[in-house]
C-alpha cells in the first residue's frame, strides 16, 4: 500500500525532454514555471532515464522512483521479514527460504543461494565488460565520471545501442504492438506446456482486462483462467505481480484456478511513433512510417557527411534542416500522417545510359562504365523520364541488353 499510495513525482525543466519521443513529449504540458511534472509510474519514469540527455534531471527522477514507500515501509519490512521466519519456525524448519522452497523446484533455501552466487559469479565478467563499455562512452560527455548508476546506465545503454549498433529503441517500438506482444507470448508459452489460450468474454474489473481459458491441449481439460490486466490508469496497483484469485487443490473439489496478471505498460506501442496513426490500417503506417523516418535521418546524416549545408525534407510543412542534430530533432519529433504521403511511381533516369562516363551511369548496351561485370536492366537507365507507362520501354532495353551481352560473350568482348 505504501508503494501504491507513495508515488512521487518530480519537476525537471523542460529542455530535459529533448530526446523523448514526440507523444512523450506531448503528454507532458510545460508549467508557467518551465518544468514540467515526471511520476514515479513505469511509463514516466522508464522513458525518461532512457533517452532524457539532462544527467542532472534523469538523477533526479531516478532519485524520486527509488524512494518510493520510504520511509514508510522500513518497519512494514522489518515486521514482515519477523513473521515469516516466526511461521517457518513454528513450522518446524530453519528459515522462511526453507519453508518457501521446499514446494519449488529449487527445493532448500541454502541452494537459492548457491544458484545466485554462481550466477553472479558467471556473469561478473560479462557484466563488468559491458559496464566498460558504457563508462567509456560516458566520459566522451562527462570526462571526469568515475562509475557509472542506474540513471547513466540506463541513458547511455539506449546511447551505445543506437551509435554502436544502428538499434533505435524508440524506432524498434513501433514494432511491438501490445497486442501482438501479448499474443506471441501466449503462444510461445501455450507452445512450450501444450497449453491452449482461449479467449473469453467473461466478467472482471475493467474493460482493458483480457481474460483467457487456459486448456490442457493433449486432453482438452481446462486448468484454470487468467486475467491479463496490463495498462496504467489512475488508481490501479501500479507494479508488475501475479495474484491468486482462486487457489486450485490438487485432488480436490477446487481445482480451477484463477489468477490475475497485473503490469503497468504503456496501452498500444510503450512509447508511440511520432507520426499519427494512419485510418485503414494502424499497424501498418506505425511500422513504414518508422522506416521511413529512420531512412530519412540516415540520408541526412550521409548527405551533410557528403557536404550539405542544408536539407528540405519531403515533407509537407516541416523546416529545412542544417545539420543532423536538427534533422534527429525534426525526425524524432511529431509529424502528422498527412505530410507523410511520399508517393515514387516509375523511377527513371537515375543510372541513365550513355558513352560520356561524366554525364552517365551505364554504357550504350547497359554496363556500367566504373564496374565491367555489373549491368543494369531496368527503367533506371532512361535517359530521362518517359511521359507513358515505361514498362514495354524496359522490357525491349532488357532484349537489347541481353542480345549485346550474348554476342560479347561469344566473341569475348563482354569485359573490354
Amino acid at each position: 500500500r505504501n508503494i501504491r499510495d507513495g508515488a512521487g513525482e518530480t519537476r525537471v525543466p523542460a529542455s530535459a525532454l529533448e530526446g523523448l519521443p514526440g507523444d512523450y513529449v506531448e503528454s507532458h504540458p510545460v508549467d508557467e514555471d518551465g518544468t514540467v511534472t515526471i511520476t514515479t509510474g513505469y511509463p514516466d519514469t522508464n522513458p525518461f532515464l532512457m533517452f532524457s540527455a539532462d544527467r542532472e534531471a534523469r538523477h533526479a527522477v531516478m532519485h524520486t522512483f527509488l524512494n518510493i514507500g520510504w520511509p514508510d515501509n522500513d518497519p512494514v519490512l522489518a515486521d514482515l521479514l519477523k513473521v515469516r521466519d516466526e511461521q517457518a519456525r513454528l513450522l518446524g524448519y530453519d528459515s522462511w527460504p526453507d519453508y518457501d522452497a521446499e514446494e519449488k523446484m529449487i527445493g532448500t533455501g541454502a541452494a537459492i543461494a548457491e544458484f545466485v552466487e554462481r550466477v553472479a559469479t558467471d556473469a561478473t565478467a560479462s557484466a563488468e565488460r559491458d559496464a566498460a563499455v558504457l563508462l567509456e562512452r560516458a566520459r566522451q560527455d562527462h570526462p571526469d565520471l568515475e562509475r557509472l548508476d542506474v540513471a547513466d546506465a540506463r541513458y547511455y545503454g539506449e546511447v551505445v545501442r543506437r551509435e554502436q549498433y544502428d538499434v533505435d529503441g524508440q524506432a524498434v517500438r513501433a514494432y511491438f504492438d501490445s497486442g501482438r506482444v501479448r499474443q506471441g507470448l501466449l503462444d510461445v508459452t501455450g507452445r512450450l506446456f501444450g497449453l491452449e489460450y482461449l479467449p473469453l468474454d467473461a466478467p472482471s474489473w475493467h474493460a482493458e482486462v483480457a481474460t483467457y481459458d487456459v486448456v490442457l491441449v493433449e486432453t482438452g481439460e481446462r486448468l484454470g483462467r487468467i486475467h491479463l490486466d496490463l495498462h496504467p490508469r489512475p488508481g490501479k496497483y501500479n507494479h508488475a505481480a501475479q495474484f491468486d484469485l482462486v487457489r486450485g487443490v490438487a485432488g480436490g473439489d477446487t481445482r480451477f484456478q484463477v489468477f490475475a496478471r497485473v503490469n503497468d505498460i504503456v496501452n498500444g506501442l510503450g512509447v508511440t511513433l511520432k507520426a499519427d496513426v494512419a485510418d485503414d490500417d494502424p499497424e501498418q503506417f506505425r511500422r513504414d512510417a518508422a522506416t521511413l523516418l529512420r531512412g530519412t535521418e540516415l540520408l541526412c546524416e550521409l548527405l551533410f557527411d557528403a557536404g550539405a549545408r542544408k536539407i528540405y525534407l519531403p515533407f509537407d510543412g516541416v523546416p529545412p534542416v542544417h545539420n543532423p542534430h536538427e534533422a534527429r530533432k525534426v525526425l524524432r519529433g511529431r509529424i502528422p500522417k498527412g505530410a507523410m504521403e511520399i508517393v515514387t511511381v516509375h523511377l527513371m533516369g537515375t543510372a541513365r545510359m550513355g558513352t560520356d562516363p561524366a554525364q552517365s551511369v551505364v554504357n550504350e548496351w547497359g554496363r556500367a562504365h566504373e564496374c565491367r561485370n555489373l549491368f543494369i536492366i531496368d527503367g533506371s537507365i532512361f535517359v530521362t523520364s518517359a511521359g507513358v507507362n515505361p514498362t514495354n520501354t524496359i522490357q525491349a532495353l532488357a532484349l537489347y541488353v541481353a542480345d549485346q551481352m550474348k554476342q560479347r560473350l561469344a566473341n569475348a568482348t563482354l569485359f573490354d
